[in-house]
Order: structure tokens, then sequence, then C-alpha cells
């Protein structure tokens, strides 16, 4: 069994209930929610912490089993030990993410990203793409281009593109075009090619190992 004992006492309220923060290294949540029942207490969890962007779109199963509640342990463990949890990263489906708030070019944005370990985001499957359109507002650098061959979109891994949600008529190359934006106007139809060197919000990806 499980040794638990008390962690901090920072503390959220949602709907008028009051909650503790729960991580792997100490593994009890906080002593406001022992008034709470289990049940409140994890759904509060869940909503505050890192798995909140997931547990928001409904991609957890209720009740959550014990591989979800691992997991939630590892990530916790895995933000505590590299400090994602400074500047706000947020956690979806295996990879942490973190949007911008200074607005740079595509280059610079992605220089933004690495030096935090991470690079423009990488869209693979509709999730994803959900999740980004319902976190991250405003106008937004991906991982996406056509530098290297005019009309060639390429991720920044340098694997092609094969899930596509362009908004219609996109992209066109409008004044040599060749950086892939979101531009929030539609769930599954707002990639947008736009120039280089326009300055905008980005968003960055980094995958757990």
């Amino acid at each position: 069994m499980l040794q638990l004992r008390p962690i901090s006492m920072e503390t959220v309220e949602r709907g008028g209930q009051v909650c503790g923060r729960i991580q792997l290294g100490a593994l009890k949540w906080d002593s406001p929610c022992r008034a709470r029942n289990y049940v409140t207490a994890l759904r509060c969890t869940l909503r505050m912490v890192i798995l909140r962007p997931v547990w928001r779109i409904g991609t957890w199963p209720w009740p959550v089993s014990l591989p979800h509640v691992k997991e939630l342990f590892t990530s916790s463990f895995y933000f505590w030990q590299n400090n994602y949890t400074s500047e706000g990263w947020l956690y979806f489906q295996g990879s942490v993410y973190l949007g911008s708030t200074t607005e740079q070019t595509w280059q610079e944005s992605r220089q933004y990203c690495q030096k935090r370990g991470a690079d423009l985001t990488i869209i693979s499957s509709v999730q994803e793409q959900k999740f980004a359109h319902s976190t991250f507002k405003g106008r937004r650098w991906i991982g996406l281009s056509d530098l290297e061959q005019e009309g060639v979109w390429k991720w920044v891994d340098g694997s092609l593109v094969r899930t596509r949600f362009w908004t219609r008529g996109e992209p066109n190359n409008l004044n040599n075009e060749d950086c892939g934006e979101m531009n929030f106007k539609n769930e599954l139809k707002n990639w947008n090619d736009h120039l280089c060197t326009d300055r905008k919000l980005c968003i960055c990806e980094k995958r757990l190992a």
C-alpha cells in the first residue's frame, strides 16, 4: 500500500468546491480535500493540475482506471522533475504544450520553443487539433512549413503532413507564404500559410519520454 503524507497547501476553488493538489513524491490530497469524498477530490484534481485539458475534452473515461491514475502520477512527477509547472505547460496524450505570450517570427518562435527543450507543435490527430483549438487562442505559429520545397509541407521533425486541417482555399502561397499558423476560426479547418517574417504567438510541444 502507498504511504500517504501531506504535501503543499496550495489549493484551488472550482464551482464552490475547494480541493488540493496531488503530485508524485507525496501522493496525498491536500488537507482541504479530506472533507470531500474520493470522487470529488479526483475530479477536482484532474481539472486543476496538468491533466486539466485532457479531462475537459473528455478523453478520460470515468470512473478513472488504475492505468490512468498511474499516468497522472507519472506525468506529475515528470512535470516536477523538469520544472514544467513554472511556465504553464499543459499535458495532453503524451506531450506537454506551452503557448507563448510574445509575438515573434516563425523562426524566432521555433527558437523560443527549442530553448525550452521543445519545438513548434506537430498536429497529428483530430484529438490533438481539437485540444489546440480549445486551449490556445489567437493566431499562432505551428511547426509546419514548406521552406525546403515549395508546396511540400513538412513538420519541424521532417515528416510530411498527413492529417490536414487547412482553411478552405489554403495553402495558397500568397506573396510567398511558407509557414503554417492556426487562426482558430474553425475547429477543424483553421490552418493557414503565412509570411514567415510576420510576428505571432506560437504553440510549443515536447513529447514525454
